[in-house]
């Protein structure tokens, strides 16, 4: 209620409505999908449909939302960050709501997850939260679920930031791999982030009678909120796009370097190498054989060549 919170562990759902028989909201947060048993008790204890306890079974679902007569269903992709072997890896968890009437089931697959800080506030007697109905509680938690998405994307934004400075700086440095992964990842946090969009739109859209007006005025800033995310994302995916395309350039701009080297080069030695093949076919009347300087004034004619060779080269710009 609004001026007390009781928190207890519970091993059945009968227990559970028992104990929240005289609150004003009632949290039930269960984790692990897996237990058929306990999914079916739900559905009886609290006339939930099979086709949304389907849905909560099968933890590949899209964000969405379903109205049913004396209920509300989410669905929400909650997103968890991993660190293996030095590497940052995200993945996305389903996470489940229900609200019933002053209930909300809340059903996650593991342990653990951002809504923590919600916990907290709801403890601590902080913010709204233990204010309001409880469908401010089904605002606060998808609230919750889509704010995670902003530190993450962010941590994204600063190694995209370091990138470009690596790339400016010192084209080696530069990890392409590493810029893939980014994209991969940013390609998977829109994924999971662009149906938040449409279920929001969706309930901002349809008559939703268990949500009150102050709560869908919540709902439109969490809206904001995934409009935001998502255009953040399109532009870093942008960016990785950028940063490839002007690694792939420079690769081909030092390629081209190394071929106008060798192509100066070549063109140096094909006349001199000519001259030098002329003089090596070793006929017997060749008159410059007989020449006391033949050799000293083919060597001068050859470097001759040359130097005549690299001025007009670097006239017409091949050194710059």
């Amino acid at each position: 209620s609004g001026t007390a919170v009781v928190e207890q562990d519970v091993r059945s759902l009968p227990d559970a409505k028992r104990i929240g028989a005289n609150s004003e909201v009632v949290w039930i947060d269960i984790v692990g999908v897996n237990d058929s048993d306990l999914l079916i008790s739900i559905g009886k204890e609290f006339g939930i449909h099979a086709l949304s306890l389907e849905d909560v079974a099968n933890v590949g679902q899209r964000a969405k939302w379903e109205k049913f007569d004396t209920y509300d269903y989410y669905v929400m992709r909650m997103v968890n960050e991993i660190v293996d072997q030095k590497r940052t890896l995200f993945e996305s968890e389903q996470l489940s709501l229900f609200h019933i009437g002053k209930y909300v089931i809340s059903i996650q697959q593991f342990v653990g997850d951002c809504l923590d800080p919600l916990r907290r506030l709801i403890r601590e007697g902080q913010g709204f939260v233990r204010q309001k109905r409880a469908d401010y509680l089904v605002y606060a938690m998808i609230d919750m679920v889509i704010d995670n998405y902003f530190p993450i994307v962010d941590k994204i934004g600063e190694q995209l930031d370091l990138l470009d400075s690596q790339l400016m700086e010192n084209e080696a440095n530069f990890s392409a791999q590493t810029i893939h992964q980014l994209r991969s990842q940013l390609v998977d946090l829109g994924r999971w982030l662009r149906p938040n969009r449409e279920m929001l739109n969706s309930i901002l859209r349809d008559d939703t009678p268990n949500l009150t007006a102050e709560t869908q005025m919540f709902l439109r800033d969490c809206y904001d909120h995934v409009v935001q995310l998502s255009e953040t994302i399109e532009s870093y995916r942008d960016v990785c796009s950028d940063l490839r395309a002007y690694h792939l350039a420079a690769i081909g701009n030092r390629t081209n370097d190394v071929m106008k080297t060798l192509t100066i080069v070549s063109s140096i030695f094909i006349p001199l190498s000519f001259l030098a093949g002329v003089y090596g076919m070793n006929f017997e009347y060749m008159p410059e054989l007989k020449w006391h300087w033949g050799y000293f004034g083919l060597l001068a004619v050859m470097l001759g060549i040359a130097i005549c060779l690299l001025f007009w080269f670097r006239r017409r710009g091949w050194f710059d």
